[in-house]
């Protein structure tokens, strides 16, 4: 069964549940069932989750696991509630139950694996979102966090193997396309890290850093002007992106525009006064106009 309710799914970040939304005539329809079938208690849990009724939701579960105490997607689903409440132990607890009573449910090992990362202890998140991967190989959730994982770690040859494959199920992801995209770069594969950073902002035209990773590629290979253009709008979609206030200062100062450059060294030292690199160049601009006068 796929993914949880869209509503619950935003409230728990990453996690997943393996429950489906389902109508007030089917939650009706579950009623005269509910006493003594497990599976009953937890789809009418899901409804109840769905609509932000928690408690209630607790309740169904928690019925469905006395009903049939190897029901595990009871167990998933009482994880999410516990994670969407912060307590991330218990959560884990209850989504290894899960994982332990029925190894193949994939949304399990990839809860637990969600945990696991929040819980700081990444071996066994990696463990379990491959776990999650190899028994729903099409499975966006755990392809996109086990990119995040891999690229966090500095692992970019397996992180860019799981975006593409991630972007193979959501071809429209601006965020996974600039991070794919940087690892061609980085990999100075320009034309795909291109390619891929120009359809992120396709995809999403206000993406501030999508446009400074591009200024950044252009700049790498010279282009300046472009360059110049694409951090420009970087800073028209995000006024605190300091980064971009920094490279096109760069850029002026090395194209002996110190007026401009003097202009965003500043900028950038508004949003971050205690820039020991921003705070060097303008030490060095003064020194410059000095020489000049």
């Amino acid at each position: 069964m796929k993914k949880l309710f869209v509503a619950f799914l935003m409230i728990t970040l990453l996690f997943s549940g393996g429950c489906k939304k389902r109508n007030d005539k089917q939650k009706v329809s579950l009623l005269p069932k509910y006493h003594k079938d497990a599976e009953a208690n937890y789809n009418l849990a899901s409804t109840f989750a769905y609509n932000g009724k928690y408690d209630q939701a607790k309740k169904y579960f928690k019925k469905a696991i006395r009903i049939d105490k190897d029901y595990y997607k009871a167990y998933s689903g009482l994880g999410l509630l516990l994670a969407k409440d912060g307590k991330l132990q218990e959560a884990a607890a209850y989504f290894l139950k899960s994982t332990k009573i029925n190894d193949k449910f994939p949304d399990a090992h990839y809860n637990l694996g969600i945990a696991y990362i929040k819980l700081k202890q990444d071996e066994k998140a990696r463990k379990q979102l491959e776990k999650a991967v190899m028994l729903e190989p099409e499975y966006p959730e755990a392809l996109f966090a086990l990119a995040e994982f891999y690229r966090l770690h500095g692992i970019k040859d397996k992180a860019l193997d799981y975006y593409e494959k991630y972007l193979e199920q959501k071809p429209d992801d601006a965020r996974a396309l600039l991070y794919a995209g940087w690892i061609y770069y980085e990999k100075r594969a320009l034309s795909q890290a291109i390619g891929k950073i120009k359809k992120a902002i396709e995809k999403a035209p206000n993406y501030a850093m999508a446009y400074y990773r591009l200024g950044c590629i252009y700049q790498y290979q010279g282009i300046n002007t472009k360059a110049e253009e694409l951090y420009l709008k970087a800073i028209e979609k995000n006024k605190l992106i300091i980064d971009a206030y920094i490279n096109l200062a760069d850029l002026y100062f090395n194209d002996h525009k110190y007026a401009r450059a003097k202009y965003y060294y500043r900028a950038a030292l508004a949003i971050d006064d205690k820039n020991a690199y921003v705070a060097k160049k303008l030490k060095k601009l003064d020194n410059v106009e000095k020489e000049e006068n």
